[in-house]
């Protein structure tokens, strides 16, 4: 048995048995060995069973508009093939709405249609049952939820007509409710509310409604003056609006004092709390009360305030003018009373804390002059701050001579409330000297003070090597050099050494020591090279004369104690192992004071011309000169013979031709022909006059010879 559309009906093959699927025409073919036979067979339709949703559920409008799409139905047999002409009837079961063309009959394709379905007015579920006197007991719902129309009208809902204390918040939160033209509920409406003027303020100002159509104001706080105040809502273009919300303000009665702000801080001594103590006035309710006096008062640590009398203001607070902790470290207190005020009074506390030292710095006494062995006029001060620069108290400093070899009194001290620490007195020794003032640890430390201690009178010897270093008789083996010196380091003094007896310096010493014993001297030796031998610098780097080292010249350094103590700049070479060195025993000249200048030999003999040279030695007497400094009071020599029968020595007679010329401006020149022959120097008088095997340095008799000299001179010119 074979069906030619197994999809209208199928057959078994195993029993032969025959299912009619869906209705249709088949061929039914049986085959038995050689002969066949068909026959034609018809599929129909079954009884109606089923009703069966087929398009319109489920559709949401507004309460009270008919729905956009119609109601249909699907009805079937049991094996849910569509039947045509089957009669059923659409009828409301909920929600109050009405439908038109109620009976409808199922068409070819088993679908029957409904009319017009409007909802009926509430919001809220609507439905529509269909069912077939010609299927039993089976029925089929269409439901439709019914929503909010447009929003139509507002109206107060909670919260008019309350009473509640000027500046506080009303019991009941203000509310509206929003409807549409049925009286349904309308949810995600804006509505505005705002209080009239002076009646307060609102927060949550613009509310939405909820889904019961309710909109409800944040907070309304009432304005602080007593009487009527109101609040309006708005909804924008509803019937009704705006609602008007009504209050009365009642005056608030001062019930309890608390502390608000500026309590448990920390501040330095004698500074004032980073925030101001304040108190708040309420009523019982917690409202802030106005007009209310207080007074605040120090009850401990020894501080002060200003503005002790308060009135609280519209907020209730009453704040106090400033707060100054105590000198001492420690706690302080202060009260903020008011009658009998529960809370009153209130204590405030604070604890006055240093705060820690991080600066040392030099606060007066430094660069000063005196008298050796006199005190400075004023005292080394150093102040110690913290990093906001506030002086702090109760610092130990101790204060040390560094060089100068003077003597100090109260070398421990501690600061003051302001900071300040001050030696007890410095008494200077000749020369340059430096005091240093410690604290260990701090930036800054240690602070250094310097300061020259002058002799009665003293004199600066300004020369080349025959000045600067000291031999014994002949003997051609220097023995010592200035601190200055660009010799061997190894007989170089120390800076604050005293000159040796066998230099220029300390022969003018003892000299005028035998001749005005209760008359000081000082005389500093600055060993130098020459004007400009080597364009500026020495090989071994020492600078010239004229050569600056930040804006200042060696000359104005070394002779006139311009920006005392000046550096040289020396770099660090065989010569000068630890570098540039200090001008520590420089000095600015008094009128009571001398310098000795002495060079020129080695410009000669490293070939500088003749006019440069005395260009050179001209700019030193006028710069002493322009310094106000006494014309006479400044020595210049003429040169000895450099090296017998050299060509140099003709130069030579011809730069101390210049140098006795320089008589014309008052400075004292010493002239040095008594001592050689030959037209002024072109060869020693003797070999006695000069070292032995070295014809460019003096023995030491010529040394003596100009310290007679010199210091004859200086005793003319100086009052017993």
């Amino acid at each position: 048995w074979t069906s030619s559309n197994p999809a209208v009906l199928s057959i078994d093959p195993s029993s032969g048995l025959a299912s009619a699927k869906i209705p249709g025409t088949v061929t039914i073919t049986a085959t038995s060995e050689t002969k066949s036979a068909t026959v034609s067979l018809t599929v129909v339709p079954g009884p109606p069973a089923k009703i069966v949703l087929f398009s319109g559920n489920n559709q949401s409008v507004a309460a009270g508009a008919p729905v956009p799409n119609p109601l249909a139905v699907l009805v079937t047999d049991a094996g849910n093939n569509p039947i045509s002409g089957v009669a059923v009837t659409f009828a409301v079961t909920a929600g109050g709405g009405t439908i038109l063309g109620g009976a409808a009959t199922s068409n070819a394709a088993g679908i029957a249609t409904s009319g017009i379905w409007t909802l009926g007015t509430a919001a809220g579920p609507n439905s529509v049952t269909v069912t077939s006197p010609a299927i039993a007991g089976v029925s089929a719902v269409f439901n439709a939820a019914g929503g909010a129309g447009p929003p139509t009208k507002i109206a107060g809902f909670a919260g008019n007509n309350q009473t509640a204390t000027a500046g506080g918040l009303v019991a009941t939160k203000p509310s509206v409710i929003v409807t549409d033209a049925n009286a349904n509920p309308v949810a995600g409406f804006s509505v505005t509310f705002a209080p009239a003027g002076g009646s307060g303020s609102v927060t949550g100002g613009t509310a939405v409604t909820d889904a019961a159509g309710i909109a409800t104001v944040g907070s309304w706080r009432l304005g602080t003056t007593v009487g009527p105040q109101s609040l309006n809502a708005t909804g924008s273009g509803l019937t009704g609006s705006p609602v008007l919300f009504n209050a009365t303000a009642v005056a608030p009665v001062a019930s309890n004092l608390a502390g608000f702000a500026g309590n448990n801080q920390t501040a330095k001594p004698n500074f004032g709390v980073a925030t101001l103590p304040s108190v708040i006035i309420t009523d019982t309710a917690g409202i802030p009360v106005a007009g209310v006096p207080v007074t605040f008062a120090v009850v401990s640590g020894g501080g002060s305030i200003t503005g002790g009398s308060a009135l609280s203001n519209s907020s209730g607070i009453a704040t106090v003018g400033s707060w100054i902790l105590g000198s001492t470290p420690g706690p302080n207190s202060l009260t903020a009373s008011s009658g009998t005020l529960t809370g009153s009074p209130f204590t405030f506390n604070a604890t006055a804390v240093p705060a820690p030292p991080t600066t040392i710095g030099l606060a007066a006494g430094d660069g000063q002059t005196a008298i050796a062995g006199k005190p400075v006029p004023i005292a080394p001060t150093i102040k110690v701050t913290d990093a906001d620069g506030v002086g702090v108290a109760n610092i130990s400093v101790t204060f040390a001579i560094r060089s100068g070899g003077g003597s100090i009194t109260g070398a421990n001290a501690v600061t003051n409330s302001l900071g300040i620490a001050s030696v007890g007195s410095w008494i200077l020794g000749l020369g340059g000297n430096s005091l240093t003032a410690s604290v260990p640890g701090l930036n800054g430390n240690p602070v250094v003070f310097t300061a020259v201690g002058f002799a009665d009178v003293q004199i600066v010897t300004f020369g080349d090597s025959n000045t600067d270093l000291g031999f014994a008789g002949t003997d051609g083996v220097a023995k010592v050099g200035s601190y200055v010196s660009s010799i061997n380091p190894a007989i170089r003094l120390a800076p604050d050494a005293p000159n040796n007896a066998l230099q220029l310096a300390a022969k003018v010493e003892s000299r005028w020591k035998a001749n005005r014993p209760t008359k000081s001297i000082k005389a500093v030796n600055h060993g130098i090279a020459g004007t400009s031998t080597g364009g500026g610098r020495t090989f071994v780097n020492a600078p010239n004369a004229l050569t600056q080292v930040g804006g200042v010249s060696r000359f104005q350094g070394e002779v006139l104690g311009v920006a005392y103590p000046w550096n040289g700049g020396e770099g660090t070479n065989n010569f000068y192992p630890n570098g540039s060195i200090l001008r520590v025993q420089a000095f600015v000249p008094r009128a009571v004071d001398f310098a000795y200048i002495s060079m020129g030999t080695n410009d000669i003999g490293d070939g500088t011309p003749v006019s440069t040279i005395k260009a050179n030695l001209e700019t030193m007497i006028d710069l002493w000169i322009q310094a106000g400094n006494p014309p006479d009071h400044l020595f210049i020599t003429t040169l000895p013979p450099r090296i017998t029968g050299t060509t140099d020595n003709p130069r030579i007679l011809e730069l101390n031709a210049m140098i006795r010329a320089f008589a014309t401006k008052g400075v004292r020149v010493i002239d040095l022909a008594a001592l050689t022959f030959s037209a002024d120097g072109t060869t020693w008088m003797s070999p006695t006059l000069h070292v032995t095997g070295d014809e460019l340095h003096y023995a030491e008799s010529v040394r003596d010879m100009l310290a007679d000299a010199i210091v004859s001179i200086m005793l003319q010119l100086t009052p017993p």
